[in-house]
């Protein structure tokens, strides 16, 4: 990005989206956590050398991106945020809706996405991701199914943890960013009480094949799971996947 002399932000039609990136810049390359302070307003204004509202459109911005908060009160400001699935797939689906995605296309992305990630699993064999998959073998064995909350959340990290153990950021963020709309926006999405106890066996099936470190087997179940998933949704959901994603 050029400077002017003066190291504020170069005169532009599109000045707020240049201060973004320069906030994003510092937040990176400082190494800055999520809940960390950003500086205040004023001392923004004195650094970037740019108008307030221009700044306040930036900080808008990258708010509305999830990718910071602002603290109310005299020692509030722009708060470092976290990187969530969440905040990715409200953008992400704003740009679903608009190309005309569906939820079928979704689910068929997830069919490619997880038998990879669990091949990658159990040939990476990143110790400490191993271990939080082992976790999750002991949780699914506690887990009450009749309990749709309870579920649900396993469910959840079950996704998470397999494109998370990938050892991939991007598998990890795209994954979570899926699974989250795939069982938030699909009304009747999650499986009948009757189906739960197989389909949790299955998830510790894919769960062994990894922590054995059996790629060829790991990604062969997670693929039929996959398969079995878009066959179920196909007869429950019949009307709704052909939609377009919602922009939520």
């Amino acid at each position: 990005m050029r400077e002017s002399a003066a190291s504020g932000i170069e005169r532009g039609p599109k000045v707020s989206e240049l201060i973004a990136r320069r906030i994003v810049d510092e937040i990176v390359d400082g190494r800055l956590q999520p809940g960390d302070m950003l500086p205040s307003e004023t001392a923004m204004l004195e650094r970037y050398k740019v108008g307030r509202s221009s700044l306040r459109e930036a900080l808008l911005l990258l708010e509305v991106l999830g990718l910071i908060t602002r603290k109310p009160g005299r020692k509030g400001g722009p708060v470092v945020g976290a990187v969530s699935a969440g905040d990715f797939g409200g953008v992400a689906t704003l740009y679903f809706r608009l190309a005309g995605i569906t939820y079928r296309q979704l689910i068929e992305s997830r069919l490619i996405l997880q038998p990879i990630s669990a091949r990658l699993a159990a040939e990476r064999r990143d110790p400490h991701l191993m271990s939080q998959l082992t976790g999750l073998l002991q949780r699914s064995a506690e887990v009450d199914l009749d309990d749709d909350h309870a579920y649900l959340a396993l469910i959840l990290e079950y996704q998470s943890s397999v494109t998370g153990v990938a050892g991939n950021p991007i598998l990890t963020l795209f994954g979570q960013m899926l699974g989250d709309i795939y069982s938030t926006r699909l009304e009747g999405a999650i499986a009948p009480r009757q189906q739960r106890k197989r389909i949790v066996q299955t998830h510790v099936e894919i769960a062994e094949a990894i922590l054995a470190g059996d790629g060829e087997v790991a990604e062969q179940r997670a693929r039929a799971h996959m398969q079995g998933t878009m066959r179920r949704l196909s007869k429950s959901l019949s009307g709704i996947l052909d939609q377009v994603i919602e922009w939520a």
